[in-house]
């Protein structure tokens, strides 16, 4: 007799450790025999025990398994046992079980169950699902459902969804959704989020989601962005979003903003924020430097200062303690400096 018909035996025992020790060696060996007692075993009066079996099949991975699946998270009063379900689904991976996962996502009465339920529809990357993901975005009361929900769409990508993760973004009363919501446009990258960003950024009272949205706006690189985060890095008054918006211009690489860049490269009291306009300022290149050159010739002297300040970043090793006597190599202040 091989191991596994031992186990399959040993799986209809009436002896319940008998039972939970067979259905989990038989999920570890993931033999396809094994596969119609386990769905035998699905409906076994013990929910701890329908948990390993439903494992076990998630393990296996057959599509054989779906459907009986599928009815278990209409059918079984256990939370703990429409969780696994839901787990299970997402890891055997097969697009016929959208159907059962969306009806999950909408119906389940446990939130763990609903949460599963939009990770699922990630893992089998349900592009069919957006309309029902959004739906369920708006009107889903638990907030971590709704965070899995944000970044669910994420992952999937799919361009329909960014209307409804803008809408989220601005709209929802809690801020780790709305930051989950900003995470998931920079994972779309459509440029269509970007005045949604921007406004979030320029607005939302917690400095997570206008970091998070800063970042959204460099991910996407579209020009459009430039004057909220040039907006942001001169004004904002939390240093983890100003780096952010530094770092954004930097992936955008607009030479429009050199002259931003160069003020909070030589006023910004954070050295974070400074590194990260000087980093921008390198990614931008030559065009940069020829903006720099032309403005240390500039009739104002506190745009010459600024200029100056710049220069010492971009072509030095700076320590940010540099003062004009570091730079005599470089170029004489005494011909422009006032």
């Amino acid at each position: 007799m091989s191991v596994v018909t031992a186990l399959i035996n040993d799986l209809r025992s009436q002896d319940k450790d008998k039972r939970y020790y067979a259905v989990q060696r038989l999920g570890q060996i993931r033999h396809p025999a094994a596969l119609p007692a386990l769905l035998d075993a699905l409906h076994d009066r013990e929910w701890n025990m329908r948990v390993q079996v439903v494992n076990a099949l998630g393990a296996i991975g057959s599509e054989q398994a779906v459907e009986p699946l599928a009815q278990m998270l209409t059918q079984d009063r256990s939370g703990n046992v429409r969780k696994a379900v839901v787990d299970a689904l997402g890891t055997i991976g097969h697009e016929s079980s959208t159907e059962a996962l969306v009806n999950a996502l909408r119906h389940d009465d446990s939130q763990r169950v609903r949460r599963a339920a939009a990770r699922a529809l990630t893992q089998i990357k349900a592009a069919s699902a957006v309309t029902e993901l959004i739906e369920a975005l708006r009107r889903d009361e638990n907030v971590y459902v709704r965070r899995a929900i944000a970044s669910a769409l994420g992952e999937i990508k799919g361009t329909q969804a960014v209307r409804g993760l803008v809408e989220t973004l601005a709209a929802d009363e809690n801020s780790y959704v709305r930051r989950s919501a900003a995470e998931a446009l920079s994972h779309i990258g459509d440029a269509e989020a970007v005045e949604g960003l921007v406004e979030a950024l320029a607005a939302d009272e917690c400095s997570y989601v206008r970091h998070a949205a800063a970042e959204a706006l460099g991910t996407i690189g579209d020009i459009n962005a430039l004057e909220g985060l040039v907006h942001a890095l001169l004004s904002d008054d939390n240093s983890y979003v100003r780096w952010a918006s530094a770092h954004a211009l930097g992936r955008i690489s607009s030479p429009a903003a050199t002259p931003e860049l160069l003020i909070a490269l030589s006023r910004d009291d954070n050295s974070y924020v400074r590194w990260a306009a000087a980093h921008a300022l390198w990614e931008i290149g030559e065009e940069a430097m020829e903006i720099i050159i032309a403005l240390l010739q500039h009739e104002d002297a506190e745009a010459r200062k600024t200029a100056y300040e710049g220069l010492s970043w971009l072509t030095v090793e700076h320590d940010g303690n540099q003062t004009a006597d570091t730079l005599d190599t470089i170029i004489n202040p005494g011909q422009w400096l006032n």
